[in-house]
Parts: structure tokens; sequence; C-alpha cells
């Protein structure tokens, strides 16, 4: 914590990294949407079924990613405040500050891990949507 610079970096790449959920978690939301809109126009037979079982996988895809946005917003709180508290041990010298925000750096990038696991999760939705769009005959968009 002696410049400002690696916490800034990390901090950059905590906020990029939100910015990559949170279009995830919008594409799955609008997808979700999407197929709700589409099963209430009134759809019966073997498409309906198959739609049906596309907005559950949607549904789920979305709840994952609205996790990993959340917790990637936390770990962006964790770093961005840990690079003020950088900022703010540089001007003032003051070792506490350094014992202070250590943790939340630490904290912050161990919070990173499940945002990406929850974003090869929602992968693995997505693959499972495709596979079971291709078995019934139909195009997943």
């Amino acid at each position: 914590m002696e410049a400002v610079g690696p916490s800034a970096a990390l901090a950059f790449a905590a906020w990029l990294l939100q910015q990559i959920l949170e279009q995830r978690y919008g594409a799955a939301r609008a997808r979700y949407c999407g197929l709700v809109d589409t099963l209430r126009t009134g759809m019966k037979g073997k498409r309906r079924e198959v739609v049906r079982e596309e907005i559950d996988i949607c549904h789920k895809r979305a709840m994952v990613m609205l996790h990993a946005t959340r917790i990637g917003m936390a770990a962006a709180i964790l770093l961005l405040l840990s690079l003020i508290i950088s900022a703010l041990d540089t001007a003032l010298k003051a070792d506490w500050l350094k014992i202070l925000g250590a943790p939340g750096i630490m904290l912050g990038l161990v919070l990173a891990v499940p945002a990406a696991l929850f974003v090869a999760l929602e992968n693995m939705l997505i693959k499972k949507a495709r596979n079971a769009a291709l078995a019934h005959g139909h195009h997943q968009g």
C-alpha cells in the first residue's frame, strides 16, 4: 500500500469485471423476459413445452448472474475503498491505514472468485439451453 498504483489497477480490474457481469445479467434477463412474452402469445403443444423448459433455464441463468453481479459489486466497492485508503495512506503516512486497507484488498479479490465461478455456471446453463433447443429442433436467440 506504499503507492496508489497497485490499488488503482485492482479497482479498475474490479470495475471491468462488474461491467461484464452487468452486461451478462442484462442479457440473461432480456432473454428470460422475451421467452415469457413468447409464452403469453398463446402457443400450444410441443412448442409451448419447449419454451417453458427454456424459461426455466433462462430464469436460473438470470438468477445466477444476479448473484454474480451482487458479489462483483461488493468486490468492486471493497477495492475502491482500498484505493481511497491507499491514497490517504500516501498522503498521511499513517500505519493504521495499511492495517485497514489490506483486508479490503484481500476480501475484494476473494469475492471476485465466486463471481467468476457464477459466470462459469451461467455458461453451462447457456449450453444446456442451446442443447435443449437443438434437441427440439428450434433455434435459440
